[in-house]
């Protein structure tokens, strides 16, 4: 063996351990948290990243102080961090608390993991430089890579769909004993409904009158039934109520699941499904579930658009008041649809890989 090739395998073999910041995805009830999470960790550790503090983005920098110098790299779980989702703090506050935070550790490269940011105006442009200069940005719909690179007049975002795309499959027939026995019309399709407090919460809602939600719902409701589906609630949410409390109030069976894999089991085994969660919808299309989106972000149009969708979106704000066509189109076309989704998810999952094989540590 030439002493070349050896000395390479020791160089390899003695690699020096690695230590990383994951920062963001903190919520333990929020199931898409925990599946970015899970797989941000994951591709963490495939990366050689043998120390990972996890923060969330309110923590200070203090906290880690003794370790600054030793912090190889920042991975951002951006969430709706850099997005205009929220009145206060400010898009701009955000942005440069988010700097302030990565200049605590001068030699640490930071990688924004996907997620969605913008839409930007003008006074956004120079925090939002001092935030991601130097750094590398992927971003999980293609209207954030635009609001990014045109707000800087720049290519500095490359789309790379959301991570919690490769978050294991569940079987179906995992939730299937669980569905029988609540089920009330016996061997009958199911369509689910995956409702969204935010979508009726103060502050956040675009709607002027949150009732005008939970009439879509009961009207989606009363659809299935007719055609003959049983409908079953599910939450995207674990060890909470906060949207099983819309469930109740629709008077239909709900499944009590605090359990990720049960969770997205009962999605595998969906007929469709009507879902105001994003990663509920990451859920539904990872399974192949025909899914419509009511969103009241602008992150589930850009998801749905960049997955062949978007004729399935529509923003709580603007609701029709019958929600029967457009669950009937889906119905009616529901293999074509989920031809679709699973060509277009796999498509997804092929530039995810291809995006994180080239990070700088691959």
């Amino acid at each position: 063996m030439a002493w070349t090739t050896l000395l390479g395998r020791l160089r390899h073999a003695v690699r020096p351990a690695r230590t990383a910041i994951l920062r963001g995805a903190g919520e333990a009830e929020n199931v898409g948290d925990l599946m970015m999470r899970h797989t941000a960790q994951k591709l963490l550790a495939a990366l050689g990243f043998e120390t990972v503090y996890t923060v969330g983005h309110g923590d200070s920098p203090a906290a880690l102080s003794s370790a600054a110098g030793s912090v190889d790299a920042i991975f951002v779980l951006g969430s709706l961090q850099f997005s205009d989702a929220w009145a206060a703090p400010t898009l701009s506050e955000r942005l440069e608390r988010a700097a302030s935070f990565h200049q605590h550790f001068p030699t640490a490269k930071v990688v924004f993991l996907p997620s969605t940011w913008g839409a930007f105006e003008p006074r956004h442009k120079d925090p939002l430089q001092r935030l991601v200069a130097g750094a590398q940005v992927l971003v999980r719909d293609r209207f954030s890579a635009e609001a990014i690179n045109g707000a800087l007049g720049s290519s500095v975002a490359a789309y790379c769909p959301d991570l919690a795309f490769s978050y294991p499959l569940a079987e179906a027939e995992l939730a299937r004993p669980l569905l029988e026995r609540s089920a009330a019309g016996g061997t009958r399709p199911f369509i689910g409904i995956v409702p969204n407090q935010r979508c009726i919460e103060a502050g956040v809602t675009p709607l002027q009158d949150p009732e005008h939600y939970f009439e879509y719902l009961a009207g989606a409701r009363d659809f299935a039934l007719a055609r003959g589906f049983n409908v079953v609630g599910l939450s995207h949410m674990v060890n909470t109520d906060r949207d099983l409390l819309l469930l109740e109030r629709l008077g239909i069976e709900y499944v009590p699941a605090n359990d990720v894999t049960l969770i997205r089991s009962v999605i595998a085994n969906l007929t469709a499904c009507i879902c105001s969660r994003y990663h509920g919808l990451v859920s539904c299309l990872s399974h192949g579930t025909p899914v419509i989106a009511l969103g009241w972000h602008h992150k589930y149009r850009n998801l749905m658009n960049d997955m062949g969708l978007g004729a399935y979106h529509l923003s709580v704000g603007e609701l029709p008041r019958d929600p029967a066509p457009l669950l009937d189109e889906l119905c009616t076309n529901h293999d074509g649809v989920r031809r679709t989704i699973v060509r277009n998810v796999g498509a997804a999952r092929q530039i995810m890989e291809a995006r994180t094989r080239a990070l700088p540590w691959s």
